[in-house]
């Protein structure tokens, strides 16, 4: 069997040998920080407008979800909105990927019952706006924020 210099330098041989693949490794095959699995969670966005938002998917793999001293949902917003321009009717055209619904959220609403360390742990998150045509970031929200305890 032939290894090329990138599986001896990251220690992939040694893993394979050792029966440990496995090891460290999250369900999406990532690894993250040498230890830590990444998060990911399934995303569904009703916010049309967004540039990113393919048939209530996003097309970007991570999103920021901002609100700091947020107590309720209104209160947070996503941060990695994008206003849908004539010239950028799909996705292909900002080339960010193709939509899915496995997507990681990195989360600044410190007060929210899901947010540790800074990303989501719900496990389905919906984001949607609290206008019925949003144009900028501070009309999207969180729904699925809860407060803390």
């Amino acid at each position: 069997m032939r290894f090329s210099s990138a599986d001896m330098r990251f220690g992939r041989i040694n893993r394979r040998r050792a029966g440990k693949t496995n090891r460290d490794r999250s369900e999406c095959g990532q690894y993250q920080n040498g230890k830590d699995p990444i998060t990911m969670n399934k995303l569904k966005c009703s916010v049309t407008t967004c540039r990113h938002n393919q048939n209530e998917l996003c097309s970007l793999q991570k999103i920021q979800v901002d609100g700091p001293a947020a107590m309720e949902s209104r209160e947070t917003c996503c941060g990695s909105y994008a206003e849908r321009t004539k010239s950028a009717r799909n996705e292909t055209a900002c080339g960010c990927g193709s939509a899915s619904e496995q997507t990681d959220i990195h989360c600044s609403a410190a007060h929210c019952a899901y947010n540790e360390n800074k990303k989501c742990h719900a496990e389905n998150v919906s984001v949607g706006c609290c206008c019925s045509d949003p144009s900028v970031v501070s009309e999207t929200e969180c729904c699925t924020f809860q407060p803390r305890a």
